[in-house]
């Protein structure tokens, strides 16, 4: 009986748990402790409520396995590291390979034109390794290095328009994301976005 009213007193205390991995742990802390009550404290054996709290306890153990994956940091690449340290420092590495899955990683060679001054631009640029050169009306206003955003204020303000023509300086690695990709992230991982959309705003600041 002693390990029947432990049970108990872990079943109630599970309800004012709030983290779902605890309560899994309760929940089958709760299944062993009574499964030798229902074995032993009878004439015979009660096997149906061993049944089910046995059921109960296996569902729990999966489901609580699963969950520490999840919560385990995943491994990054030498890449992913890289842009986690100097660019998304702040946002969660599950997080940042959520974003980093909707971008377009690319090669691009010295004097490649990524935006030209008026034209239309849906694309946010993320600078990874060397560097763009950024004109003005025909004047060389300022070198962008790596980790800066491009176009972030076509994004921002919602203004499909470029204000400025950008070249490539030298061969570089770039990741870009189509505005309405990152539209239907907003949509579909509102606290992701919100988490790159700090990472932006950071660079706009």
């Amino acid at each position: 009986r002693v390990l029947y009213w432990l049970g108990c007193g872990l079943s109630f205390w599970s309800y004012a748990v709030r983290d779902m991995l605890r309560l899994r742990i309760l929940a089958i802390s709760n299944c062993l402790l009574i499964i030798p009550y229902y074995f032993w404290g009878f004439d015979s054996v009660a096997w149906e409520p061993i049944w089910m709290a046995g059921v109960i306890a296996v569902i729990n153990i999966v489901n609580s396995v699963i969950l520490i994956q999840e919560r385990k940091p995943p491994t990054l690449t030498e890449e992913q590291q890289e842009l986690h340290d100097e660019v998304f420092p702040r946002m969660p590495r599950r997080a940042m390979l959520k974003v980093l899955a909707r971008a377009d990683r690319h090669t691009g060679q010295p004097n490649h034109v990524l935006l030209e001054e008026g034209s239309h631009n849906n694309q946010l640029y993320l600078i990874f390794r060397g560097g763009v050169a950024i004109y003005v009306n025909g004047t060389k206003v300022t070198d962008l290095e790596d980790g800066r955003f491009l176009g972030e204020m076509a994004f921002v303000t919602h203004k499909a328009t470029s204000s400025a023509r950008a070249v490539l300086s030298r061969e570089t690695i770039y990741f870009s994301w189509a505005f309405d990709m990152l539209t239907k992230l907003e949509d579909d991982e509102p606290e992701t976005y919100n988490e790159f959309f700090a990472a932006l705003s950071a660079d706009l600041a």
